[in-house]
């Protein structure tokens, strides 16, 4: 994935490049836009930097890798709107993509993209806005515009232009995206200052920035990963944590809790999100499907660790709903580390209790009788799955085992199968 972004990167600078090679070369410093921006007054290497943001949102769209949920993008929309309510219109949601991975990223033309695992990680709407105002301030503050100007005295032009000869089309997924990350240092440093102080503006708990960040670095940490994707460059996670709780405890006194202060610079226009019960209950619903659609791609694509992380402290509380709890089990049955098949079985034979409906338990359920050997436990379950799912798409897959299986000895016997073989999925 690094690979494509640092050549997704490689193509969009040689775009640039190539338009920009004999114009003038700008200045390191640029200010950020005071108010929404009319492109056509923008000096000539800035609309070709914003013409590159404009060909990269066709590239996604084409690329028809997008999660498609009317409402919950224009939920979105509003946090968005709440945090940038002078640039409403300039700064868009542009989509969700399908990546399990917690990402977010923003083009130089006010595109602003999020992934699935990042709306499936976050906790709260206060830490999901912490990402979307950092990214909006890569925007306003112009940070694409002047990373692509600087770049202009690197040695990347030629290398660039030679991986732009294969074209867009070369690498054809969103994964064009990544031609924006890695900002310097001191760009990433103010978009974090940015995005707090809008967070804080807009009502929400300045805890939020450090909550935010934390969970992303956990969720890098379960991978080895010594930062998250959405924070692959400097500087390092703990270095920017350390700077949002000093930038809380700088906040005038109580505001710091999540209260509205009534005088600061970053003084709340709304009544603080921490103590709003409606605000969490709409975060709950704008992103329940969305969630749901996370686990089960997170699932399909070896995130099994997250899904735990996410789930299990939860579901042992009693507090995750039976259609999210199947994919615990489903993650704890792909992963198969010691003991995991047993919990596996708890989480199914509990979803099923409490929802009967949900069929494909039965499914998973039969995947581990089958590799233990258990036959006819196996055939049983497997006939459950599809007597509650009539419609399965894999019901070709599980009526062909279910032709391999010989539950009719009643003995339950059979060589069990080694871990993480002969999977119908």
């Amino acid at each position: 994935m690094r690979s494509i972004r640092i050549a997704a990167r490689a193509l969009v600078l040689a775009w640039v490049l190539a338009e920009t090679a004999f114009a003038p070369a700008a200045s390191a410093a640029v200010e950020p836009f005071a108010a929404p921006p009319d492109r056509t007054r923008l000096v000539e290497e800035e609309q070709r930097v914003w013409s590159a943001g404009d060909d990269l949102d066709r590239s996604i769209r084409r690329a028809r890798n997008l999660y498609r949920d009317e409402a919950l993008a224009a939920y979105l929309q509003s946090v968005l709107d709440a945090l940038y309510p002078d640039f409403r219109g300039a700064v868009v949601l542009k989509g969700i993509v399908r990546d399990a991975d917690p990402n977010a990223f923003v083009l130089p033309n006010g595109s602003v993209y999020l992934t699935l695992g990042l709306v499936g990680t976050m906790a709260s709407e206060a830490q999901l806005a912490m990402v979307i105002g950092h990214e909006a301030a890569h925007f306003v503050y112009r940070h694409g515009y002047q990373q692509m100007s600087n770049a202009k005295s690197m040695s990347a032009f030629g290398v660039g232009l030679t991986v732009f000869t294969g074209g867009i089309g070369a690498i054809g997924s969103v994964a064009l995206a990544g031609a924006f990350y890695g900002y310097s240092r001191d760009s990433e440093r103010e978009a974090d200052r940015v995005g707090f102080e809008r967070v804080v503006r807009a009502g929400y708990p300045p805890q939020a920035g450090v909550e935010a960040f934390e969970r992303l670095a956990a969720d890098a940490k379960l991978y080895d990963r010594k930062q998250p994707t959405f924070f692959a460059s400097h500087p390092s996670m703990l270095e920017r944590t350390e700077a949002f709780r000093e930038l809380i405890a700088a906040l005038p006194a109580g505001q710091g809790a999540g209260q509205a202060a009534a005088t600061g610079a970053v003084a709340p226009a709304v009544p603080a999100a921490g103590a709003d019960p409606a605000r969490a209950t709409r975060y709950r619903q704008a992103t329940a499907r969305a969630r749901l659609e996370y686990l089960k791609l997170a699932a399909e694509t070896g995130r099994h660790r997250s899904i735990v992380a996410l789930l299990e402290a939860p579901f042992q509380a009693g507090e995750v709903e039976p259609a999210a709890a199947f994919w615990l089990g489903e993650a704890y049955r792909l992963r198969a580390d010691e003991g995991d098949l047993e919990r596996a079985v708890a989480v199914y034979r509990a979803v099923l209790e409490r929802d009967p409906g949900q069929a494909a338990a039965w499914r998973g359920l039969g995947e581990i009788e089958r590799r233990a050997g258990r036959t006819a436990e196996a055939a049983d379950a497997y006939r459950r799955y599809l007597d509650g799912a009539p419609g399965a798409v894999d019901r070709e897959a599980i009526e062909a085992e279910l032709g391999r299986l010989q539950p009719s000895n009643g003995s339950g016997s059979g060589e069990p199968e080694p871990a993480g073989q002969g999977e119908t999925r």
